[in-house]
């Protein structure tokens, strides 16, 4: 699968939630998408569940099998919140250099570590426990 690499094309997180409109005007490709709780729930996929979603608006049906049913249920809610987040940017890294996030490899991580640490302007460089902690997120997948 070759993604396509536009500059502005990033992975998208939603978390689930019931009851509640469809966001069509976000993503078109939901408009006839009124059933989502019936199919989130035929899908055990459970409220307040992250959900990452590629830029051509697919859902890759291992990462979502991750996210709701992997020792990444068991993990505390903060961290729960939190890794998604992580997640989500090293995806997008992947997909703007050609790649999907399982195709990733040793050399894409220490890319990413060399942009996230030390590429970015004077003062914005993450710190090395938050590296940390993304490498730790990285590692569950």
């Amino acid at each position: 699968m070759v993604p396509n690499t536009g500059a502005a094309a990033e992975w998208s997180l939603y978390w689930t939630s019931r009851g509640r409109a469809v966001p069509a005007r976000v993503a078109p490709v939901l408009a006839g998408w009124a059933d989502l709780d019936q199919r989130e729930e035929a899908a055990d996929i459970g409220p307040g569940q992250p959900i990452l979603i590629d830029p051509e608006y697919r859902l890759d049906p291992v990462l979502a099998r991750f996210l709701g049913r992997s020792r990444f249920a068991w993990l505390a809610e903060g961290t729960r919140q939190a890794y998604p987040k992580d997640y989500r940017l090293f995806f997008s890294f992947l997909w703007q250099r050609g790649t999907y996030w399982h195709e990733a490899d040793p050399d894409d991580l220490l890319d990413r570590e060399a942009w996230r640490r030390r590429d970015q302007q004077p003062g914005r460089g993450i710190s090395g426990s938050k590296w940390q902690r993304d490498l730790a997120a990285l590692r569950l997948v």
